[in-house]
């Protein structure tokens, strides 16, 4: 049996938010190799390659030269209203991309794959991983049918369905804790959704719990957030405290005074305790 810093592991979307993290935290665990589209991830000792997952063969070639022992599928158009806007370009990536990594490995490569919360938009509190789902955006509908194809194939595989925030690593992109920190540090008035909730996890805390599952092998379809229920406006609160900024600069609205192309869910809170039986689940 290999040692965990003789297996190998693939992230794709390296240069994103969670991927970079994700090379970065565990690079001293494990041997990484990071994939990335466009903008290359400047991470010290870390491997890269440059990789459009909407090509087969390209995948194929690309994967196969590294045979990665896991792979942690990040890699994905999140934009809301970009998957609205441009379908193919939604569908191409974030489904028959994710089917072509999936056809690229060795059938002992664990899959790994970043899912959404957007696929919950029943009303209710606290999805289970067997709600009933009503998915209204494109965005939900891609994940949503990468999950299926990733379910029916013979692979082992970890479906995690998740809400994050944390630092981007890169200056170019800004994640949700970006927005509201750097608006408030520069007195920016910002407008919070106390009608949108979700279950956020920190990023550490999700790279803690992906290093649990490669380490134990754990397989299946599970949400990971965080245990605490949170509106939009509630989060961004909890960030002024932290870092002791104004919180009169944050205005209150509903989401159904935004003009948004693609609809939101207003509920998207999950019940983490399925995946609590074998990693912690933290408050946020």
């Amino acid at each position: 049996m290999n040692s965990s810093k003789n297996k190998r592991i693939l992230i794709t979307g390296s240069s994103g938010m969670l991927g970079s993290n994700a090379c970065l935290l565990m690079n001293n665990s494990f041997s990484i190799t990071g994939t990335y589209f466009s903008n290359k991830p400047y991470l010290n000792n870390i491997k890269s390659i440059k990789l459009d997952i909407r090509n087969n063969e390209l995948c194929k070639k690309e994967i196969s030269s590294i045979n990665p022992d896991i792979i942690i599928h990040c890699a994905a158009i999140t934009d809301l209203d970009l998957c609205e806007t441009n379908k193919k370009l939604a569908y191409d990536v974030n489904t028959d991309g994710t089917k072509n990594v999936l056809e690229s490995i060795n059938k002992n490569c664990h899959f790994i794959f970043i899912s959404t919360d957007n696929i919950y938009n029943n009303g209710k509190q606290f999805n289970r991983e067997n709600a009933k789902n009503n998915i209204t955006n494109i965005y939900g509908d891609t994940k949503q049918k990468a999950e299926h194809i990733i379910m029916n194939s013979k692979i082992k595989h970890t479906i995690l369905r998740t809400n994050f925030f944390g630092w981007h690593l890169a200056e170019r992109e800004t994640g949700f804790l970006n927005f509201v920190y750097n608006n408030l540090k520069n007195y920016n008035q910002i407008t919070l959704f106390h009608d949108v909730y979700f279950t956020p996890i920190s990023i550490p805390n999700l790279i803690i719990g992906l290093i649990e599952i490669i380490k134990h092998g754990i397989t299946g379809t599970y949400n990971f957030g965080g245990h605490e229920r949170l509106s939009k406006l509630d989060f961004g609160l909890l960030v002024a405290d932290i870092f002791k900024l104004e919180k009169k600069l944050i205005i209150p609205i509903s989401i159904d005074e935004k003009g948004f192309i693609a609809n939101r869910p207003k509920e998207m809170s999950m019940d983490s305790n399925k995946i609590s039986k074998y990693v912690s689940v933290p408050q946020r």
